[in-house]
């Protein structure tokens, strides 16, 4: 493979890396020096070089950047998740929150099972449960249909989310939803950096 092809592969799988490139934030000599060590060639020139001949389309990450204008951020607090490998009574507590108005979020994969709920519910699973956090918040972004058809929208806000120290515990998405769940400790971060990005300017 060639150095230029490399480059372009470890710049590409760098989401935040790749914007700001693309807006012109980032030394381009330091950074050669990163990817050459980290790629395990000497070729620094090539690297640099291949780093400076680097297209940006930034129509595509205006798409990403409407359909994040276009989006709105819910937020649920007081939710809880957790993770075990037998299958108790969770699916009646499903049924049980769908009939008091909560969101119950249960996914099951072959050999372990995952549980987002409120508190409450998340109590009667513990038993069961092999791992759990609590004190978290949910952020349920939900966005035009757009989104289907857009690539880059997800890259754009964990991206985002990364940049400013945010951790994600859990991710999930449905359809126009798409659901972060955090510590309790980083909503106002979040709600801000979302803001920031909603904000941002397009190329």
């Amino acid at each position: 493979m060639s150095i230029a092809r490399e480059v372009e592969r470890y710049v590409d799988s760098r989401a935040s890396l790749k914007r700001h490139l693309a807006e012109g934030l980032i030394n381009k000599s330091r950074l050669a020096r990163k990817i050459a060590e980290e790629l395990g060639t000497g070729k620094f020139h090539a690297v640099h070089m291949a780093l400076r001949r680097m297209k940006f389309k930034p129509q595509e990450r205006n798409r990403a950047l409407r359909v994040i204008r276009g989006s709105r951020i819910e937020i649920r607090s007081g939710i809880s998740v957790a993770l075990g490998r037998e299958l108790p009574k969770g699916l009646e507590l499903v049924k049980k929150a769908h009939m008091e108005n909560e969101e119950f979020h249960f996914l099951q994969e072959p050999g372990i099972w995952v549980a987002i709920a409120p508190r409450k519910y998340i109590k009667e699973l513990e038993k069961h449960a092999f791992k759990k956090h609590d004190n978290l918040i949910e952020l349920v972004i939900k966005s035009p249909p757009a989104i289907e058809k857009t690539p880059g929208v997800l890259a754009e806000i964990l991206a985002k989310f990364a940049d400013v120290g945010i951790n994600i515990v859990e991710f999930l998405s449905c359809w126009t939803d798409t659901i972060l769940l955090i510590d309790e400790r980083d909503l106002s971060k979040a709600v801000r950096a979302f803001e920031e990005l909603q904000s941002s300017k397009l190329g």
